[in-house]
């Protein structure tokens, strides 16, 4: 098991919780219209990124890292100079394309407010493109911790200027919203301050990856191998392409759901702005919370998965569909917990993280589309052992389908409720359920993996509704004596001491479980401690 991939998808996990927080704070400033012209924006500007630049480092990493096991050190340089050239080329069209397409863009789905922000995200594009190229190097090179630290100070920077300069301009947008008697101004500006933050974090986690690209590009630096023959410059480039294609494809289909619903949103609601609203809560507290507590269950699986990999790559199929099982397991055991207190303490959480004034709807939200968060860690989790086994092309077409059953059901759904957000919420479960059922499908008959059932599904899923009946029916009692935010904060610590001791009960958790669950030596102790093993 490579530790040090371990790290790094730790690392990932980490910065996508702060990027969370990041959403969170924006909601409770610029509230959920001004976080729907934001999402407008950042969606376009992510999709993108998907398309043409997420993939490089991996892609570049792996590229350079063979030629570099065979001592080809000329052609890993060549590797290096022609990313460097297709990320430089890709981030200036990409940064003219957002520039100048702006406007374009957010009118075609009725949202010419947020075309500055777009505007702004544009030099984000440029300085994103280039790092990607620089963590694709510093990984190709054996060291992934420039590209660990790139991703957590990126984020810490974010926060600070994005919250520095919304709180700025979203206060000269309400006095012009004031003057105009025209509420859009607050959120319109307030966006534009969030998004000034991306190119600000950008350029100092930049200047941090090219200080250090500097200070060890000599000692990196190896001879020429001597080699007669080295590759072409343009077969690199074309290597490098079609390696990013599938990745790509997989990246910009798994996100395209969220724009695609909010261009459908918009067409049926005809730029209402109380309907818009609406979006801002669905996309700023919904599918924040969603990812929030996905992102936390995937932490269980993180070894785990690469695990699986490396045991398939080396044909030991019993140890594979051991820890496979396991993985699953591991995930069910978090996903259950997470997806019973969105479902139970929904108000509660929202008041937590996003204020008094949160808003019933959201929790109206949270509630019909609790499922999500059992669907989407297990469909990644996945996903991911395809692509390690190279079944990236398996996973392209599982995302492809499952986006079109997802479009399916958007416009099914906003025809019958009306134009109901709840449509999307719908939309976005069967999302997550068809690529985790297709995924899931074509790994296990792949593996020939049978698990068993009823010990990782049926057992846990058991333990979280009766741990949540009992907090449902304790919240009539507790919540009204000391309020929502202290009452789920108790009731999270109780459900989950609750929740764990009915796992030891129901047999989810076996002693012969422990050595491939996370945390299995801690288990161990809690079992025994309390005689449950």
């Amino acid at each position: 098991m490579n530790q040090m991939e371990i790290r790094k998808r730790q690392f990932g996990m980490v910065g996508k919780l702060l990027g969370f927080v990041i959403a969170i704070m924006l909601v409770r400033i610029i509230g959920d219209l001004g976080m729907a012209y934001f999402s407008a924006a950042l969606e376009i500007y992510i999709l993108l990124q998907m398309l043409f630049t997420a993939g490089v480092p991996g892609c570049m990493a792996r590229l350079v890292r063979t030629r570099m096991a065979k001592g080809q050190y000329k052609n890993a340089g060549k590797v290096a100079k022609a990313t460097g050239g297709y990320c430089l080329i890709i981030g200036i069209l990409g940064s003219i394309f957002l520039l100048f397409g702006a406007e374009s863009f957010m009118r075609a789905i009725n949202l010419p407010e947020a075309a500055l922000t777009l505007k702004i995200l544009a030099a984000a594009f440029f300085l994103q493109a280039i790092c990607a190229m620089l963590q694709g190097y510093f990984q190709g090179m054996g060291t992934a911790m420039p590209s660990m630290i790139f991703g957590i100070i990126k984020q810490v920077f974010c926060l600070s200027f994005s919250l520095l300069f919304t709180h700025m301009l979203y206060r000269y947008g309400l006095r012009a919203s004031a003057l105009l008697h025209n509420e859009k101004f607050a959120g319109m500006y307030g966006a534009s301050g969030a998004a000034i933050g991306f190119p600000c974090a950008l350029l100092l986690a930049f200047c941090f990856l090219l200080a250090i690209y500097i200070s060890t590009e000599r000692r990196m630096r190896r001879k020429n191998s001597g080699m007669r023959l080295t590759e072409d410059g343009y077969e690199v480039l074309r290597l490098l392409i079609f390696s990013l294609l599938p990745v790509s494809g997989i990246l910009f289909f798994f996100r395209l759901p969220i724009m695609a619903g909010m261009a459908f949103y918009q067409k049926h609601n005809q730029g209402s702005i109380e309907a818009f609203t609406a979006y801002g809560a669905y996309y700023g507290k919904y599918l924040v919370l969603v990812g929030i507590f996905s992102v936390l269950a995937l932490f269980f699986s993180a070894g785990i998965e690469n695990t699986v990999v490396h045991y398939l790559r080396k044909e030991e199929s019993k140890n594979a569909r051991s820890y496979l099982s396991g993985g699953m397991q591991a995930l069910l055991l978090a996903s259950a917990y997470f997806a019973m207190l969105l479902l139970v303490l929904a108000p509660g959480m929202l008041q937590m993280f996003f204020g008094e004034n949160a808003g019933e709807q959201a929790a109206g939200y949270l509630r019909s589309g609790f499922a999500v968060v059992l669907f989407l860690p297990m469909g990644i989790y996945f996903a991911g052992i395809l692509m390690g086994i190279g079944k990236s092309r398996t996973v392209l077409i599982n995302t492809l389908v499952s986006f079109i059953l997802f479009v399916l059901a958007a416009n099914i759904g906003l025809n019958v409720m009306k134009g109901n957000v709840l449509a999307l919420v719908i939309a976005m479960l069967v999302f997550t359920a068809a690529g985790c059922i297709l995924n899931g499908f074509f790994l296990l008959r792949n593996v020939r993996c049978n698990p068993e059932w009823l010990q990782i599904t049926v057992r846990p899923i058991a333990a979280a509704f009766v741990s949540g009946l009992c907090i449902f029916l304790l919240n009539k009692v507790i919540a009204p004596a000391i309020g929502e935010v202290l009452s789920t904060i108790f009731y999270f610590l109780l459900g989950g001491a609750v929740y764990l001791i009915l796992l030891f009960v129901l047999r989810c958790i076996r002693e012969k479980d422990l050595d491939v669950l996370p945390g299995g030596n801690i288990l161990f102790r809690i079992g025994m401690f309390l005689h449950l093993l």
